[in-house]
């Protein structure tokens, strides 16, 4: 009987370490979406385009896996106000791994489509999406913002 109790507990006791072992690993993806920089270095004036060179700096302890970054120019919609422009432009020279505190630095030319008139000038929107350490749908993150004017 006692062999019996003692054989119960050592079963429960694995048991339970089997079950807690194999839990998931939680993903913060917020805290990882923050610990990614993507940062406007210059924006060159061309004939026709523009150059558009932008930073991106993982500071997070976790590999950025897949990053694709998208920027195009927004659309005038008053003198000081703007609306997004979904014709984006797909930065094509990005590594499919940033390491820890790796730091890119890449550029793309955005040809002037559209009307002088209708750009708000001296300002590039940007869109990044990526995974952290495997692409998986939990552990995917999109950022995005406005460089420039604001």
């Amino acid at each position: 009987m006692k062999n019996r109790v003692m054989i119960s507990g050592v079963l429960i006791l694995c048991l339970v370490f089997f079950i807690t072992g194999c839990q998931s690993k939680q993903y913060d993806m917020a805290a990882f979406s923050d610990s990614v920089d993507v940062e406007l270095v210059d924006i060159q004036q061309l004939e026709n385009s523009q150059n558009v060179i932008v930073r991106i700096r993982n500071n997070a302890e976790n590999k950025l896996v897949d990053p694709h970054v998208y920027v195009s120019m927004p659309v005038k919609t008053s003198e000081t106000s703007y609306q997004i422009n979904k014709f984006e432009v797909e930065i094509k020279d990005i590594p499919l791994v940033i390491d820890p505190l790796e730091e890119i630095q890449v550029s793309v030319v955005i040809d002037n489509v559209l009307d002088a008139d209708i750009v708000y000038e001296g300002c590039v929107q940007y869109r990044m999406t990526g995974y952290q350490e495997t692409v998986k749908n939990e552990k995917r993150f999109e950022k995005s913002g406005v460089w420039g004017k604001e």
